[in-house]
């Protein structure tokens, strides 16, 4: 049978929600960002608390909290221990925390073009041999 639930439960599971939606953003966003890096040259590796504290404060989901500032708190507070446990973490020369997508993870965001490209330039010494040959092949073909 069904169990009576309470507000401060359904509120409890609200949170959490939100709290999942914002740090799989946050995941998103920075990796994305480490990918272009590492794929074109361009974009930012780390990014710096205040910044990430600042994203969280213009996301839409603030919306669906409500004016309740002290759940609003609890809610990013929470986010950013999420956070801490997957992204790499360092603290700059300003005493600023920041925060960059772990190689391993930033792969799985990377264009497809991107790792075509990679893939190519990785194994060239295997590749132009190969085509080469097969050139020659055909060439000789009737």
């Amino acid at each position: 049978m069904w169990k009576a639930v309470s507000m401060k439960q359904l509120r409890n599971l609200c949170v959490l929600r939100i709290l999942l939606i914002l740090s799989k953003w946050l995941e998103v966003c920075l990796c994305e960002a480490y990918a272009q890096v590492l794929c074109y040259g361009t974009g930012t590796v780390w990014v710096q608390e205040p910044d990430i504290w600042n994203d969280l404060d213009r996301h839409e989901l603030r919306q669906s909290i409500g004016p309740d500032n002290a759940t609003y708190v609890y809610t990013k507070r929470r986010v950013m221990e999420a956070i801490v446990k997957l992204l790499e973490t360092r603290t700059n020369s300003h005493g600023i925390r920041e925060f960059k997508c772990p190689d391993s993870v930033s792969e799985y965001y990377k264009p497809f073009t991107c790792r075509i490209r990679q893939l190519i330039s990785k194994h060239a010494l295997i590749i132009a041999p190969v085509c080469t040959g097969s050139v020659k092949c055909l060439r000789r073909m009737p």
